[in-house]
């Protein structure tokens, strides 16, 4: 009795046939969509806090003049870096497991190529830059944090079965429509004769 109170009743949907590789689709790739989704405002993030790291003004820091000029130089050899990693990072439009794997596999090369080619000009200018690299930095963690989220969808492998079935049920849907064919036809040829 207690069991049958507090039970909850799963919800069923139903799908038609025809419909339902749609539906795998749409519920195989709703959470990669959403990360996909996500980076993309990440991008974005980056973009403007590059903007505001270039626009910040060194010279009004109570600093030496020869030091201004390092964190100068070092600001713009971190933006171009930051530049050519966010250019390189362009989430995948063909939701595949194959593009999001490769995706992946990309970002974290080029996350650690960047990392490993800006952490002298991150901690030179992190005295009087602070601010604005913090939130770059916390950008760069989030979308490295998603990344690694997909991958473990990916490496779980429910989504290539999910792929392989829809790919399974496309091979019915055309075996149906040939079947369909091939007995209009032989209507119009009984009609014939």
């Amino acid at each position: 009795f207690l069991k049958k109170l507090f039970a909850q009743e799963e919800e069923k949907e139903t799908v038609e046939f025809f419909e339902l590789e749609k539906y795998l689709a749409e519920k195989a790739w709703k959470g990669i969509s959403s990360d996909i989704e996500k980076l993309q405002k990440i991008r974005e993030l980056i973009a403007n806090n590059l903007e505001k790291l270039q626009n910040k003004d060194i010279d009004a820091e109570k600093v030496q003049d020869r030091a201004k000029d390092v964190i100068k130089g070092n600001r713009n050899a971190f933006v171009i870096m930051l530049r050519k990693f966010v250019e390189s990072i362009e989430p995948p439009k063909d939701l595949s497991v194959k593009a999001i794997n490769q995706f992946c596999k990309t970002f974290e090369a080029e996350l650690a190529d960047f990392n490993e080619k800006t952490v002298r000009n991150y901690f030179i200018m992190k005295a009087l830059i602070g601010e604005e690299l913090e939130a770059i930095n916390k950008n760069l963690k989030e979308s490295e944090t998603i990344i690694r989220g997909i991958k473990k969808d990916i490496d779980s492998g429910h989504l290539t079965l999910l792929e392989d079935m829809q790919m399974r049920i496309k091979d019915i849907y055309t075996h149906i429509e040939g079947k369909d064919e091939k007995e209009k036809e032989i209507l119009k040829l009984e009609k014939e004769i």
